[in-house]
């Protein structure tokens, strides 16, 4: 009777995942040191890795920065033009690990102008797409999300979803400021409410 009824109800969902992955996001505004850049991305642990604001301008920097990690990677960046300064925000990479969980992958979803990434894998066979999004406050925010809204096209078929977004809530002169060393940046002009 009333406990067939319960669990006829309950919806299906995919069974678990066998094994575990790790995923990192990390806000990384530039990381320019080549130093830090080498030795992070050589000792980071985990299978899915996405990083946001990498500020890369060409694809030579971006094969530089993949041959630091042993896995796949996966790009959209903005390539800058001379008049763009090196902090604008932009840049997002998913790095998969070489782990054997995860299969070949292809990006679904690149931004041109390196706010966000899709990527489908299989992750321990099971059929999955990772998105990394960086969205800055107002406009551009609601922006870049809407255009990945209408630019992932999800495939047919049951997906595990993994989501990885930097999305601020409230402005701060921190927002406009490079920590870039090279070149010199201006410092932020902060507004007083």
């Amino acid at each position: 009777g009333e406990l067939s009824e319960v669990i006829r109800f309950i919806p299906l969902s995919p069974p678990p995942l066998l094994r575990q992955v790790s995923l990192r996001l990390h806000n990384v505004c530039g990381l320019r040191d080549p130093l830090f850049r080498r030795s992070y991305l050589r000792r980071a642990t985990a299978d899915i890795l996405a990083l946001l604001e990498t500020n890369c301008s060409s694809t030579s920097e971006e094969e530089e920065w993949a041959a630091d990690w042993s896995g796949q990677a996966f790009w959209a960046s903005a390539h800058r033009t001379p008049d763009q300064p090196l902090g604008s925000h932009r840049g997002v990479a998913i790095f998969l690990s070489s782990s054997s969980a995860f299969g070949p992958a292809t990006v679904l979803a690149r931004d041109p102008d390196g706010r966000y990434l899709a990527v489908r894998v299989a992750i321990h066979g099971r059929p999955s797409l990772i998105v990394a999004l960086h969205a800055d406050c107002g406009p551009t925010q609601a922006a870049a999300f809407a255009m990945a809204q209408r630019s992932v096209s999800v495939p047919a078929g049951n997906l595990d979803t993994y989501l990885l977004v930097d999305s601020n809530c409230v402005l701060s002169p921190l927002d406009h400021f490079s920590f870039s060393p090279l070149p010199p940046a201006s410092p932020p002009h902060a507004s007083t409410p």
